[in-house]
C-alpha cells in the first residue's frame, strides 16, 4: 500500500502508472506515519515540512537517500520506506520542472509556491497539474529515478 498526505500527492503516483486501488489518501504527514506504524511493506510520500514539528515515527527511520530533491528513510522493522518530497509538494514541483526544462507557465499553473499549492489543491483533478505530471515522467530525472523507488519498493 502506498499512503499520501493530499490529493495532489495521489494524482503524482498516480501518474507514475500506479493503481488507484493501491494508494490511500491519509490527509496529512501525521496520519501517513501512523498507517505506516501499523503497516509492513508500504510506502509513504510526504513533505520534508522542515518548519514543523516531525511525527515520531519518523525520529526511528533510517536514512538511505538524500538529494536536494527528496530524501528516502526505511523502516527496517516493518520493511516500510517514506519518500520526502523537499521542501513541500509544491517546491519539489517547481524544482524538477525548473531541471527538467518545463514551464510551468505552459500548463497555466504558477511558478510560486503559495499559489502552485492552491491551484493544484482546489479541484480533484487540476488538468493542466495532471498534464504537467505526464510531461515530467518522460523529462524529469528526478521524477523517474523516484518512480523505480516506488515500483521496486511495492
Amino acid at each position: 500500500m502506498i499512503y499520501v498526505e493530499c490529493y495532489p500527492d495521489k494524482a503524482l503516483i498516480m501518474s507514475l502508472g500506479l493503481s488507484k486501488r493501491k494508494i490511500e489518501h491519509e490527509f496529512g504527514k501525521s496520519r501517513v506515519c501512523n498507517k505506516l506504524s501499523k503497516a509492513t511493506k508500504s510506502l509513504g510520500l510526504v513533505d520534508e515540512d522542515p518548519e514543523t514539528t516531525q511525527p515520531s515515527y519518523m525520529l526511528n527511520l533510517h536514512k538511505h537517500i538524500d538529494v536536494p530533491s527528496y530524501s528516502v528513510f526505511c523502516d527496517k522493522v516493518r520493511d516500510n520506506q517514506v519518500i520526502v518530497l523537499k521542501p513541500k509538494l509544491e517546491g519539489f514541483i517547481i524544482k524538477v520542472t525548473k531541471e527538467a526544462g518545463i514551464k510551468l507557465s505552459d500548463y497555466n499553473l504558477p511558478d510560486e509556491t503559495k499559489e502552485l499549492h492552491d491551484a493544484i489543491s482546489r479541484r480533484m483533478e487540476n488538468k493542466n497539474y495532471l498534464r504537467l505530471l505526464a510531461e515530467l515522467n518522460d523529462k524529469s530525472q528526478t521524477v523517474i529515478r523516484i518512480r523505480k523507488i516506488i515500483i521496486k519498493s511495492i
